[in-house]
């Protein structure tokens, strides 16, 4: 920092938020992501069983073409998060396995449909809000129920794990 001149400290809360959604935004913190394994990923996986890439064999399905949450991990995760209880019931009407998915499959997948033809392009966006309403959301959830912060059941959980990483793991806990 020296050599460049420039000089330690000087971030208010504020700009540290902004930094960080910077850093966010430009995908900073995703592991890089291969669009070859992603594609394998999405037939091995049977993705493909329900969801086309323009149009899905699975009317109830949308196609990729169609998500909207291609820009980042978090708004990915939150539609699939929202969406896991009927996939859910689908994959037991058609006796398949919940698929196993890990930080570095979803970096792998998001890489190969952000660069499909067709596909919405947008930037991701981070909105760091107070802790307390993450709290209050973790309650209202049941998180509490298998995880009590206050028994150490969350100490250090994240380690050095990415945002997709973070989302591979809600993923496997959605059955």
């Amino acid at each position: 920092m020296a050599k460049e001149n420039v000089k330690p400290g000087g971030l208010d809360e504020q700009a540290a938020a902004d930094l960080f959604a910077y850093f966010y935004a430009a995908h900073f913190f995703d592991k890089p992501g291969d669009a070859g394994r992603g594609k394998r990923l999405f037939h091995e996986r049977k993705c493909d069983h329900c969801h086309g890439l323009t149009n899905s064999p699975d009317p109830a399905a949308p196609p990729e073409s169609k998500w909207q949450s291609l820009a980042d991990p978090i708004e990915l995760t939150q539609a699939m998060w929202n969406h896991s209880g009927a996939m859910y019931k689908e994959i037991e009407h058609k006796k398949m396995s919940w698929p196993q998915l890990t930080g570095q499959d979803f970096s792998d997948l998001l890489v190969y449909f952000r660069n499909l033809p067709g596909t919405p392009v947008r930037q991701a966006t981070f909105i760091i809000t107070a802790g307390s309403q993450g709290e209050a959301l973790f309650q209202s959830k049941g998180c509490q129920a298998c995880h009590d912060v206050s028994k150490g059941m969350f100490r250090n959980p994240l380690g050095d794990r990415t945002l997709t990483d973070v989302a591979a793991a809600l993923w496997g806990h959605a059955p």
